[in-house]
């Protein structure tokens, strides 16, 4: 998600802060398995990172907010786009059950998560295959390493560098508790 901010932006993150923590496996593991951070970049753009690993609501997602839409991408190959601007309405209506119990007595109030898959955490449902993106992409990074064309892959090393420091500075910001700086020297060129 950073590198692509990155992209997304022409810049990378000035500083980072964050959280997070090992607040359900509690087997020894030294890497947390709820992560926040925020990374602000230039031009008062920021990126809100989260990653749980114990809960099933929604799956997987990135959602993109801004000043004109928000983008929400999912499962590496669905998008919704919702523009600003456009007045909302919502239309409620009540109806008692046949038992004449009120609605609040229904016994699921949930029947699709965000992604449109079924509320109980199977996902995406269907014949979708999650790891399509990711066989390209190692496809892509074997046939860049075949040929010698690192063109062949969607970030070169001074981006992948960029983003990793990044990385690296958030979990630096999280150990510490921290506001940490994100800009570090390129190296210099021999």
């Amino acid at each position: 998600q950073i590198d692509v901010c990155n992209w997304f932006w022409g810049a990378e993150p000035l500083t980072v802060s964050g959280t997070g923590g090992i607040f359900h496996y509690k087997d020894g593991r030294e890497v947390d398995d709820h992560v926040f951070a925020i990374f602000r970049y230039p031009n008062d753009k920021v990126m809100t990172f989260s990653s749980i690993t114990t809960n099933a609501f929604d799956n997987y997602y990135d959602q993109v907010m801004g000043t004109k839409m928000t983008v929400y991408l999912t499962g590496e190959a669905k998008a919704m786009m919702f523009a600003e601007g456009q007045p909302k309405t919502a239309a409620i209506s009540v109806t008692s059950s046949a038992g004449g119990g009120s609605v609040s007595s229904a016994t699921k109030s949930r029947s699709a998560d965000m992604a449109g898959g079924a509320a109980d955490g199977t996902g995406m449902g269907g014949d979708y295959d999650p790891f399509t993106a990711y066989r390209e992409e190692l496809n892509m990074f074997a046939t860049a390493i075949r040929k010698g064309d690192p063109s062949l892959v969607g970030c070169d090393g001074r981006a992948g560098r960029k983003a990793a420091i990044a990385v690296l500075k958030s979990n630096e910001a999280m150990e510490k508790g921290t506001v940490e700086s994100c800009v570090i020297e390129e190296p210099a060129r021999a």
